[in-house]
Parts: structure tokens; sequence; C-alpha cells
């Protein structure tokens, strides 16, 4: 059973309400809970889920793997500029060129904060397409690294994000491509589930 608040959305003006933003948050049974956090037990890193909200993204989901040292740069319901870290840069990554360079260009100051210029996020968008994943290795902080796929509407526009991080040496080949791969077929299943609402 799934609860979704303004699915169709897409674009919303900002607030601080995960209830506000692209992809609302779900409300899930323990059995698609177990079902959804399947690939986290697996890989034993941190995953993130991650919802559009306007020009930004808020997480709404945040699972621990049991692997000791873990990368908690995110909370629940704390919000990002787009592209200023792996799930965030999944959504950026697949809009079209139109809004892309539009973020880049309105929303600068929003990403001073973090340590990506202009010109490395237009080379990790392309590569991010390139491979159909977004991927950081140590330019938001050193040694840390992490892999972000988009979860997208009907008409194919990313709506949300999945992702893992992970300290870098966790996340080499092949492993980060097995991750990839996981979180792929993750994002299906949801945009599966979700084939009515999206």
């Amino acid at each position: 059973m799934i609860e979704v608040i303004d699915i169709n959305q897409t674009s919303v003006s900002r607030s601080d309400s995960v209830r506000d933003c692209g992809l609302a948050r779900t409300r899930r049974t323990r059995e698609d809970d177990q079902s959804h956090n399947h690939i986290i037990r697996h890989q034993l890193d941190v995953q993130t889920r991650h919802t559009s909200c306007g020009d930004d993204a808020v997480c709404y989901g945040r699972t621990e793997g049991r692997f000791p040292i873990k990368t908690l740069t995110l909370n629940v319901g704390e919000k990002r500029p787009l592209g200023v870290n792996t799930g965030t840069l999944a959504i950026m990554a697949f809009l079209d060129d139109e809004e892309v360079d539009r973020l880049i260009r309105t929303r600068a100051g929003a990403r001073s904060n973090y340590p990506i210029k202009d010109v490395a996020l237009r080379k990790m968008i392309i590569r991010a397409r390139a491979r159909g994943h977004s991927r950081i290795d140590g330019e938001i902080m050193p040694g840390m690294s992490g892999v972000g796929v988009p979860v997208r509407n009907s008409r194919g526009f990313p709506v949300a994000a999945l992702s893992v991080a992970a300290i870098s040496a966790r996340l080499e080949e092949p492993r980060r491509g097995q991750i990839a791969l996981r979180l792929k077929q993750e994002a299906k299943r949801m945009q599966e589930e979700l084939a009515g609402l999206l």
C-alpha cells in the first residue's frame, strides 16, 4: 500500500516540507520497506532517497548499512541545491539541456557553499548521462564517493533519486558498477510500482 501526495508535481515553490515537493514522501507497509531496503542490507553502506523540490532536492529517506564507517552527510528533511551530491546530481543530469543551463546560470549562489565549479559540474553531467548514473569521487569531500540514479515519472522527467555513499575505498570498480546496477533496478521497480501516479 502506497500513499503519495502531489505526485504529478515536478516543480513547486520552495518549502521546508517534504510534502510540498515533486515526489512526496511515500508511506509503505513493513513488507515493502523490507523490499526497498534489500539493496542497502546487501551492500552495507548508506543509501539516501531524494525528491525534487523546485530547484532543490530534499532527502526523504536514509538507510544505514552495517559497515562501521558511515558517510552521514545528509539527514532526512534536509534540502540541497541540484548538482551538489550524487542524489541531486542524478536528478539534474537527466533534465533537458535548457533546464540544466538555467540551473547552472541561476543557482550559482546556492551552490557556492559546495566545492563544485560550473565547468566541473557540466563535465559531471556529461559523464552521468553517458553512464546512466551520477558519480562523485571525492569532489565534495576527500575520501568520500557516491553513486546515484534518477527515478522518472511517466513522461521520463526525473522527480527523485536513489544514491549510495561510502568511503572511496568501498566504491571502486567492480563494486561501484554493481551498486549502480542495483540502484537502477530499484529505481525501475519504483517507477513500475508508481506508474499510475507518476
